[in-house]
């Protein structure tokens, strides 16, 4: 029996195909040169979804599975797709991909080009793996952006729209590899531990608390939570912390009329002077000096 399969068509499936006229006209534009989109749908439950380009695409695909699973073939070999997965398909590369006949997959994907494009992968992908696993927050994020484009788009074609939109691929695609390049350099569970340590610091910025109190909070040695907190931020915990302090402090002198001297006892410090000195280290100014220089 022959297999069913089919490239669109599915209930409930959106898609906008910007016609190559206007890409022509727009895509010179300083704004729109370096990244923009030519294609861009959502196809929910799409069963018996199939696409073969023996030849390539003339635009770098990208594909984020959210729902059931599939496939995907490319450089020779199959890669399952499950839900929680983005790919990235290079321009060029002769591929093909379909759904999961048991579980039909619901993927959002795009077709882009400008010469900045292949510079997020190629920076990024470095081994050359273009399956990414996204996690639910980050999914959530890239559904929202990818229903800000699609939206855009489908108001019409004009200058203003797709410059708006090229803006916001743009953050689409720095937030996935972004967070790509934060699970390559670090596993979850030392992620965990960082974000709950920041977590703790801004609770408590405006009070003083110390090492042997993060790491009895973290439930971590001295050595390892300062290792991990230097391997991700380049500073210290401490460091760290004194860091967000005199960012709250700088709100403070920006925002208010508090006195150097009520500010510094506003964010923990008796004596104003050391207050001073530890903001003019992080700041490279003194805070009337700060508070003196205009700002926005």
């Amino acid at each position: 029996m022959k297999r069913i399969r089919i490239p669109e068509g599915f209930h409930n499936q959106k898609h906008v195909v910007l016609p190559r006229i206007f890409i022509d006209e727009v895509r010179m534009h300083p704004l729109i040169q370096p990244l923009y989109i030519t294609d861009i749908g959502f196809y929910p439950n799409a069963q018996y979804h199939f696409r073969e380009r023996n030849g390539g695409c003339e635009q770098n695909i990208l594909i984020l599975c959210t729902k059931g699973c599939g496939w995907i073939d490319m450089h020779g070999r199959r890669e399952h797709i499950e839900a929680n997965t983005c790919c990235i398909i290079p321009k060029g590369i002769p591929h093909s991909y379909g759904t999961s006949d048991e579980h039909a997959w619901d993927i959002y994907w795009m077709h882009f080009d400008g010469y900045h494009a292949s510079s997020f992968y190629e920076t990024h992908m470095l081994t050359k793996n273009y399956f990414l696993t996204i996690n639910e927050k980050q999914q959530r994020l890239l559904i929202d952006l990818f229903n800000t484009m699609y939206s855009a788009l489908e108001n019409g074609n004009s200058m203003d729209q797709m410059i708006y939109v090229c803006s916001v691929l743009n953050h689409f695609l720095c937030e996935i590899f972004f967070r790509y390049k934060k699970r390559m350099t670090s596993s979850n569970k030392q992620i965990e531990y960082i974000e709950t340590a920041i977590e703790y610091m801004k609770e408590n910025v405006e009070n003083n608390i110390t090492l042997h109190q993060l790491t009895k909070e973290m439930n971590l040695s001295k050595n390892h939570l300062i290792y991990l907190f230097k391997n991700k931020t380049g500073y210290t915990p401490i460091d760290y912390f004194i860091r967000l302090k005199m960012q709250r402090a700088c709100q403070y002198l920006d925002l208010t009329n508090m006195t150097i001297a009520q500010v510094s006892k506003k964010m923990g410090y008796d004596d104003p002077y050391y207050f001073s000195r530890l903001f003019k280290k992080i700041m490279s100014t003194s805070p009337s000096y700060y508070r003196k220089n205009g700002k926005g």
